[in-house]
């Protein structure tokens, strides 16, 4: 039988090996010393998706940022970016997936709970969506 001390020594291994791969990586070159061409295209789209973005023009900002986060799939704001790009387009069921990257690369931890149909909240995948779009006929 585990004593307390070796379960919590157990707890706080699993712990700190699942956050050290959900960990925030954000587009700095200094991360990706060893992949400087690669990094200055996907850092070009990062720049252009932004540009896009900030003038509201979603589906073309998803263009690069997807593309960007081919090359670093962890850094949260991409994801969360993605996310709203996603939530402004008619495939607002993508959205949800790409908020939960973010959190995960932010955090460490999951708002969806593992399944087919995942939930926030209680809340499943259709039922967020639907809410969404009826807050968004609202405003």
């Amino acid at each position: 039988m585990l004593s307390m001390k070796r379960l919590y020594i157990i707890i706080a291994a699993v712990a700190c090996c699942a956050s050290a791969f959900c960990q925030d990586i954000p587009f700095d070159k200094n991360y990706f010393q060893n992949q400087k061409d690669a990094f200055k295209e996907a850092n070009n789209n990062l720049k252009d998706g932004e540009s896009y973005y900030a003038k509201e023009y979603y589906h073309e900002a998803l263009q690069y940022y997807l593309e960007a986060q081919k090359f670093n799939p962890n850094y949260s704001l991409l994801n969360y970016r993605i996310g709203v790009c996603y939530m402004n387009l008619p495939m607002k069921y993508k959205c949800i997936d790409y908020f939960e990257k973010a959190y995960q690369a932010a955090t460490g931890d999951s708002i969806i709970k593992v399944g087919s149909d995942s939930d926030i909240a209680g809340e499943s995948k259709e039922n967020v969506i639907a809410i969404y779009d009826r807050a968004d006929m609202v405003t």
